[in-house]
């Protein structure tokens, strides 16, 4: 059929949601085919459709589909001696197209037919997350980044996820987490550290550091269970933010219980930030021995970051910042002892600075 296609309003309406509204009409004096009224998103968004609406005055099945010719609506019949019209409201379950997918109208014949279709393309989840078999353990991870898992599920699985929505402390008082052993680093004895949870959408935690040049915090989950082995994948990730990226330090990664990380912990593989710099450095240590790779990313003030690592066995290591690969270690892999989450954070000056963790996961796959 030839079809006259085009949008109803001025432009697209982006809601606070982030999905784009729209509507569009087609017209057709022959509907007896497949043709376009909706032009294809950008991959990794599909289209929902809200409401339809749809007249004829042949004898003939009108229907909606994709650019593949998957049927989004079933077959609208209509009569010559009908109304030749129909509506249909899916504003509380919308219809949807796969990702990247035109839509498309067709009929079963000759005929005038007019349609009028509202909706709005939005990010298409389903091909974000995608859940595999690995160690006879079910892994939900992201298919953009296959690295980044989830959650796990299965004998062999060892993990530890935290959005820090809740997070168990020893009294209302002190507000300090029982799941980690912390160390605190307060050389003028005036306690101004803080730890707990934040006030921000989603769950945060908010570690303070107390106000003298070299204080702050570190804090390990309780117990060893982590180790590297053969074929045992395993994986951390943090996101974070510091209000200020110069004057901090910081550790994050798998290290061995040891309350002053900075100071030189035996073994561990973990991010690095000195004071004094903005720049990360990656790090794995056997036995006091040290393989270290510099200028793997850059902090900024207030600014978050996702840092990420993955040892699929037990001969590599692969750091990601942002989702993008900038290191990879094979030297002092520390394979021979059972490491712990850990965050070390110290202030680089007389402030009391802050470090906000938006989530972490760590998960094992033995």
């Amino acid at each position: 059929m030839a079809v006259v296609a085009y949008p109803l309003n001025v432009g697209p309406q982006t809601s606070t949601a982030g999905m784009t509204t729209w509507a569009w009409r087609a017209t057709s004096t022959d509907a007896s085919g497949s043709e376009e009224i909706v032009p294809a998103p950008e991959p990794g968004y599909q289209y929902y459709i809200t409401n339809i609406r749809m007249t004829s005055n042949a004898d003939v099945d009108v229907w909606l589909c994709d650019d593949e010719g998957t049927k989004v609506t079933p077959e609208i019949y209509f009569l010559t001696t009908g109304s030749g019209f129909y509506e249909a409201d899916y504003s509380h379950g919308p219809l949807f197209l796969g990702d990247g997918r035109a839509l498309h109208v067709d009929a079963s014949g000759a005929g005038d037919i007019s349609v009028e279709v509202e909706g709005f393309t939005a990010g298409a989840p389903a091909e974000y997350v995608e859940t595999t078999v690995v160690n006879q353990a079910y892994v939900i991870r992201d298919k953009r980044y296959p690295w980044r898992m989830y959650d796990a599920f299965g004998e062999g699985v060892v993990k530890y996820i935290q959005e820090f929505v809740v997070l168990p402390t020893d009294d209302q008082a002190t507000t300090i987490p029982t799941e980690w052993k912390r160390t605190l680093v307060d050389s003028l004895g005036d306690v101004l550290a803080e730890i707990g949870l934040g006030t921000t959408a989603g769950g945060s935690l908010v570690i303070v550091t107390d106000d003298s040049d070299n204080d702050g915090q570190t804090i390990q989950l309780k117990g060893e269970a982590f180790q590297m082995g053969a074929n045992k994948p395993m994986y951390f990730g943090i996101r974070l933010k510091l209000d200020d990226a110069t004057q901090t330090d910081f550790i994050v990664g798998f290290c061995i219980t040891d309350g002053a990380l900075l100071a030189g912990v035996s073994d561990a593989m973990y991010f690095e930030k000195v004071d004094a710099s903005t720049s990360v450095s990656v790090v794995t240590e056997l036995n006091d021995g040290e393989t270290q790779i510099d200028n793997v990313a850059t902090m900024a003030d207030d600014t978050f970051i996702t840092l990420e690592m993955y040892a699929a066995s037990n001969t590599d290591v692969l750091f990601y910042v942002n989702g993008v690969l900038v290191a990879k270690n094979t030297g002092t892999l520390p394979t021979d002892e059972v490491l712990t989450p850990s965050i070390e954070f110290l202030t680089g000056d007389n402030s009391a600075n802050t470090m906000t963790v938006d989530w972490l996961r760590a998960i094992q796959l033995r």
